[in-house]
């Protein structure tokens, strides 16, 4: 049984929401039949936001999720490949290398601007403002020790053109937690540069995850075209209550 205690309270997007915000793990609500509000005290709360993540083919627990007030916003993608052979990428004047901290400013304003396509900005009770800080905060905490294990940016002249920012889970897979590339330089390899970079950095890593939205067409292909398979997908789904 799904009891109080066993929400997540999320205190990372309390801060940035300012409201109570919790994670709802989604394998304590995958049994037919189970009354999920009943169960859910939190959900009562003013003001609160819950999200979950439902596997695709467990249509039924997102039926009964929107009929308490749930809504989809999003379909999120999994995408995994085994470490090969760290290929050699021409970027052109484009250089690849470890962030450094004089690149925050640069690296907090380009995702700032960079992911239209998250579930924040497809949730319309979230401004785009809200959005866009969460992305750009999101970045930020690499910089101040809070998250990842690695910044790679791809520098054009002086301008960061890209990032990614990863974190080594405990079984050795390497996941690229944040990833983007300016509009104008895209299609140009470096995403698949900074991916290579990056897997270099970690001499024990044994496989690679990345994760995007189904609406992120481009870059499913690019992930695709680095030799990434899709190994699961999840429906996401927000709760609101103000």
């Amino acid at each position: 049984m799904l009891m109080h205690a066993q929400l997540i309270r999320d205190t990372w997007l309390v801060e940035r929401l300012g409201c109570n915000v919790y994670q709802v793990p989604s394998e304590l609500l995958l049994d037919e039949g189970v009354d999920y509000q009943a169960l859910m005290p939190e959900l009562q709360e003013l003001p609160v936001f819950a999200y979950v993540k439902i596997p695709v083919d467990k249509s039924h627990v997102v039926d009964s999720l929107i009929r308490i007030g749930f809504e989809l916003v999003d379909t999120n993608l999994q995408f995994e490949k085994v470490v090969t052979n760290t290929p050699t990428i021409n970027t052109g004047s484009t250089n690849i290398r470890l962030a450094q901290p004089g690149d925050e400013q640069q690296v907090v304003e380009l995702a700032k601007r960079s992911f239209i396509h998250s579930r924040f900005h497809t949730d319309k009770t979230i401004s785009d403002s809200q959005a866009n800080k969460i992305k750009a905060d999101w970045s930020r905490s690499f910089f101040q020790g809070e998250r990842g294990d690695a910044m790679v940016v791809a520098v054009d002249g002086d301008r960061i053109v890209g990032f990614l920012l990863s974190l080594l889970t405990a079984d050795d897979c390497l996941v690229i937690d944040l990833i983007t590339v300016d509009e104008n330089m895209r299609g140009q390899g470096l995403a698949g540069a900074m991916t290579w970079f990056t897997q270099a950095q970690f001499p024990n890593a044994k496989k690679l995850r990345v994760g995007t939205q189904l609406a992120n067409i481009a870059a499913a292909r690019c992930y695709e075209k680095l030799g990434f398979v899709l190994a699961r997908s999840d429906y996401v789904l927000h709760y609101h209550r103000s």
